[in-house]
C-alpha cells in the first residue's frame, strides 16, 4: 500500500500440479496419459495434490501448523490489523463459514444473516479484504448488465485448498467442491474474466479468453447416470447462449465424449486437462 509511481505487478500462485510434479522430482511423459502404470502414477500425485495443496513450504515440511500459522497471519496482520477491524470475532465466522463452504453460491444479504451482522455492507467490505490479501477469489455469475452482475450471487474460492482441509470444517470430504476449487485455480493463472452461468441449470464456468473466445466447462467429481442430465443441462444452456459448439466436463477420472444435441462433449479427468 505504500508503493508509489510506476510498477509491474505480478502475481505469483501456489503450486500448480505440473509445479507439484516438479517439485516430487516425478516427470511426465505422453506415454503416461495412456499406459495403466503411468495413469495410475499421475493419479497417485494428483490425489496427494488435491489434499495438501502447493504451498511450498508446507509441501517441504509437511507441518500443519505452518498451515494453521499462515492462516491466522493472513488475517490478523494482512487484515485485521491494516484495516482496523474491530468485530474479530464476527469477522473469523464470516472467513470459517467461507472456507467450510467452499464453491457455494452466497450473497452478502446470506452471509450477514448467518454471522449475525447488522449491515450487509459490512460482509461486503470484509469480502473485498479477504480477496485483496488473495485468501479468496470472488467469482460472479455472467449477466450483460453489469449491475446484475454485482447483485447476483457469487462464489467464492480459496488461494490453496490446504486452508480448507485443515482450517475448514465440513462433516463430508467435499471431493467435488476441492476439484472445482483446483479447476478455478488453473484457470484464474490464465484470466480473470472467469464467470459461472445460471440459467435453467448452473453452468461451472463461462471463462473469456484471447480475443473474447468463450469456453464452456462443468466440473462433475464422477459422471453418473443419476446427475448427467443435470450436468448437461447447465452446460448445454451456457453453450447455446453463447453459440458454442464445443463444450468440456471435467471430472477425476473419466475420459470418453458425449454428443448431445448437435454438440460435442469432451469428458476429460482433470490432471490430464492440467498437465496438457
Amino acid at each position: 500500500s505504500k508503493l508509489t509511481g510506476r510498477y509491474k505487478q505480478i502475481e505469483l500462485f501456489p503450486f500448480s500440479f505440473g509445479e507439484f510434479l516438479h517439485f516430487r522430482k516425478s516427470s511426465v511423459q505422453e506415454k503416461d496419459f495412456y499406459l495403466p502404470e503411468g495413469k495410475v502414477k499421475l493419479k497417485k500425485w494428483f490425489s496427494q495434490w488435491l489434499e495438501t495443496g502447493g504451498l511450498p513450504e508446507y509441501l517441504k515440511y509437511n507441518d500443519d501448523q505452518y498451515v494453521r500459522t499462515l492462516f491466522d497471519n493472513i488475517l490478523y496482520r494482512d487484515i485485521i490489523v491494516r484495516f482496523g477491524i474491530r468485530r474479530h470475532r464476527e469477522f473469523r465466522e464470516l472467513v470459517q463459514l467461507l472456507v467450510s463452504n467452499l464453491s457455494l453460491p452466497v450473497t452478502f444479504s446470506s452471509l450477514q444473516k448467518s454471522i449475525g451482522l447488522s449491515n450487509a455492507d459490512t460482509v461486503k467490505e470484509y469480502m473485498g479484504y479477504l480477496s485483496n490479501a488473495y485468501m479468496f477469489y470472488e467469482m460472479y455469475q455472467y449477466h450483460d448488465s453489469v449491475k446484475k452482475q454485482l447483485r447476483s450471487p457469487r462464489k467464492v474460492y480459496l488461494n490453496d485448498v490446504a486452508f480448507h482441509n485443515l482450517v475448514g470444517f465440513s462433516a463430508t470430504p467435499n471431493q467435488g467442491r476441492k476439484l472445482e476449487n483446483a479447476v478455478f485455480l488453473a484457470l484464474r493463472r490464465e484470466t480473470t474474466e472467469i464467470f459461472s452461468f445460471r440459467g435453467k441449470g448452473e453452468c461451472d464456468f463461462v471463462v473469456f479468453g484471447i480475443n473474447r473466445q468463450v469456453k464452456a466447462i462443468q466440473v462433475c467429481y464422477q459422471l453418473t447416470p443419476e446427475n448427467q442430465g443435470r450436468e448437461l443441462k447447465g452446460l448445454s444452456e451456457a453453450m447455446q447462449t453463447f453459440n458454442l459448439k464445443t463444450g468440456l466436463i471435467l471430472t477425476m477420472d473419466q475420459e470418453f465424449e458425449i454428443q448431445h444435441n448437435e454438440m460435442i462433449i469432451p469428458v476429460v479427468p482433470v490432471w490430464k486437462w492440467m498437465l496438457t
